[in-house]
């Protein structure tokens, strides 16, 4: 007796995914721009340096930067609590 053949699998062809399309950068917002380094008072009155890599003008709370630092991270902060001097505490 001869053995029975395996039946092969029909290969499922992919699906193609839709393209998004990409927000516009925004370079430049009330006189800061991408890849400035800045001072900020973040949350908590806490007193953050870093540098610019995006703008978020459109957000809730008012127009919003995001900031890399050097050893938190991404952080949010309102342009408006933002210098290129250093800030310092009120006490």
């Amino acid at each position: 007796m001869a053995a029975a053949k395996k039946k092969r699998r029909a290969k499922r062809s992919t699906k193609k995914k839709a393209i998004k399309p990409k927000k516009p950068i925004i370079e430049e917002c009330e006189g800061f721009k991408l890849g400035d380094k800045v001072w900020a008072s973040y949350a908590e009155k806490k007193i953050i340096q870093g540098a610019i890599s995006q703008f978020h003008p459109d957000d809730s709370h008012g127009p919003v930067a995001t900031l890399i630092t050097a050893n938190q991270g991404y952080r949010h902060v309102l342009i408006v609590s933002m210098s290129y001097t250093p800030i310092t505490k009120k006490r």
